[in-house]
């Protein structure tokens, strides 16, 4: 490939869910190699950031603004997305593919639906895989981009306006529309989709579009806490009955995330007080799962519906002492309670499910006792 370095670029939560030491361990090969005429862009949160090693082939430009990062991503060849982690979708994927950049990742779960635009690593390491990008011609590259924006047409407003207006029956011009979340933060990825859905929708010409969603806090011993305990939901509970009060007039209300800040006593509430129809997005298995940031297989979803499954799964990969145990035990036994409560009323209440890649329907229908009316709606650029 004619270019005088090839640029890579990483953003995603510095994380081991999202597998950020094999971006690291990518660099040390590079430079136990002596490989200079690569250079990577690594964008993200890290509370140690005097932790991380240092390279001269690589730019920390930490955490910025999504702008920054288009910016940025629009002049590298190759976008790295090693997580083994379940994704639900791969929002960051479809980000590169939108500007023509093929993914570096595993063709797994949400990914494989992007097919040529991904090229996998599931049989070789990270550096492998770096090593033969760097040897495609032009020619190559070229045509691999070309798939890139193919594939990424498939995710325009245009063509998900049209789901959209399918699963509503109406066009969205004619719509009020109500959207509820746990959490949205200035982070790139599904914590901003509920933004990029709100602005989607009044692109489309939607009559009202309101968004409410609770306070995500930055410690995170209090996210835990107020998950295990559910507290801090009360005074969102309050606002959402007081705004739907005053605004009795929604065509939908389209539920973002898991609903387990929430709680089940809106869903019930807005069930019985509304003619509004009511939608849930899934997006991660934190109803079905006590560590949905730790499912690296399918199975361990299905091996984790009874009591004493999810139990057991709260401590998979974790080696502690007996009394870390018993006291992790307790967030574990209050999260399956309001777990369990939650899809109850999810059950009940729900019209329909979303989910945004097809390989999740079967997964969720387990989750339920009773039927429940599922369709896939992908998700935009």
């Amino acid at each position: 490939m004619e270019r005088n370095k090839l640029q890579l670029i990483f953003a995603w939560r510095l994380t081991i869910e999202k597998w950020f030491d094999l971006v690291l361990w990518l660099c040390d090969d590079l430079q136990k190699h002596w490989i200079i005429d690569i250079h990577i862009h690594i964008f993200g949160k890290w509370a140690l950031k005097d932790k991380i090693p240092q390279y001269d082939f690589v730019t920390y430009h930490w955490y910025q603004p999504k702008e920054k990062v288009y910016e940025v991503r629009k002049i590298c060849q190759y976008s790295l997305m090693p997580s083994r982690f379940l994704e639900t979708f791969g929002l960051s994927a479809l980000d590169s593919l939108s500007l023509w950049v093929p993914v570096i990742g595993y063709k797994k779960w949400g990914l494989t639906q992007f097919g040529d635009g991904i090229i996998d690593i599931e049989w070789d390491s990270l550096y492998t895989i770096t090593a033969k990008c760097k040897q495609h011609t032009q020619t190559e590259y070229d045509t691999l981009s070309k798939k890139c924006k193919t594939i990424s047409q498939q995710y325009t407003r245009d063509v998900w306006k049209q789901q959209v207006e399918e699963l509503l029956w109406k066009p969205i011009q004619w719509s009020r529309i109500l959207l509820l979340s746990d959490y949205a933060n200035n982070m790139w990825g599904i914590e901003t989709y509920i933004a990029s859905v709100s602005n989607k929708l009044k692109e489309c010409g939607a009559i009202q579009v309101s968004r409410i969603w609770s306070v995500w806090s930055k410690k995170w011993w209090l996210r835990y806490l107020n998950l295990a305990l559910s507290v801090y939901h009360i005074p969102l509970i309050r606002k959402i009955k007081k705004h739907i009060k005053e605004n009795d007039n929604y065509d939908l209300i389209r539920r973002h995330s898991t609903q387990r800040a929430l709680w089940p006593v809106p869903i019930r509430w807005i069930a019985k007080n509304t003619k509004s129809t009511q939608w849930l997005m899934m997006h991660d298995f934190g109803l079905y799962h006590p560590l949905p940031s730790q499912i690296y297989s399918e199975s361990q979803i299905i091996n984790s519906k009874s009591f004493w499954q999810r139990m057991e799964a709260g401590f998979e990969r974790v080696w502690w002492s007996i009394i870390k145990k018993i006291l992790r035990s307790v967030p574990l036994f209050l999260k399956y309670v309001s777990s369990w409560w939650i899809k109850k009323e999810l059950e009940k209440n729900i019209d329909l499910f979303l989910t945004p890649s097809t390989y999740l329907n079967a997964h969720l229908q387990q989750q339920y006792t009773k039927k429940i009316t599922i369709k896939t709606l992908s998700h935009v650029i």
